[in-house]
């Protein structure tokens, strides 16, 4: 992601308005498990809209949430393609000139660590890329999490990522 021009979103930058209800209702309703239905953090009537290339505008809806972020599952339409899902709290891509750019999602997992998740998109769908890597939130060099692996600090090109809503980490 070096030089690119990194932008940034979370759960905040989701809004009713984005989502392309008359394309998605059913689907999205179909791709919610039964048993996540009606209860609260359970989402799908919100997204981000991106355009991620010169031709594709990918909507990101957020499904099901928990305490270390969402899962999201990502859409592009005309035709309505599902193109994959991908978990975390913050997300962290760019506009690519070569097909669908590269996603990092950072995941929360307690106040002193998180862990980026890097999706690539590979045979028609997102997929997770690699080792997820641990995050210092708070000054710790060790995961707490995973005994013996470094934690690094947040990389400076995500720190000075572009925010794409007011709302963002509120």
């Amino acid at each position: 992601m070096r030089g690119k021009k990194i932008q940034t979103f979370d759960w905040n930058c989701a809004q009713t308005g984005m989502y392309p209800k008359h394309a998605l209702k059913r689907v999205i309703e179909k791709a919610i498990p039964l048993e996540y239905r009606e209860r609260s953090g359970t989402w799908g009537d919100r997204a981000v809209e991106l355009k991620l290339t010169s031709k594709t505008n990918v909507y990101f809806v957020p499904l099901v949430c928990g305490t270390g972020g969402c899962s999201w599952h990502l859409y592009s339409l005309k035709p309505t393609r599902y193109l994959g899902e991908i978990s975390g709290e913050h997300f962290y891509t760019y506009r690519s000139l070569k097909g669908l750019p590269t996603i990092i999602a950072y995941g929360h997992m307690s106040v002193a660590e998180g862990v980026l998740t890097t999706y690539r998109f590979r045979s028609g769908k997102y997929r997770q890329s690699g080792v997820e890597y641990s995050i210092d939130n708070h000054g710790a060099t060790e995961s707490e999490f995973f005994p013996g692996r470094k934690v690094e600090p947040m990389p400076k090109a995500l720190e000075k990522a572009h925010i794409l809503c007011k709302a963002y980490g509120v």
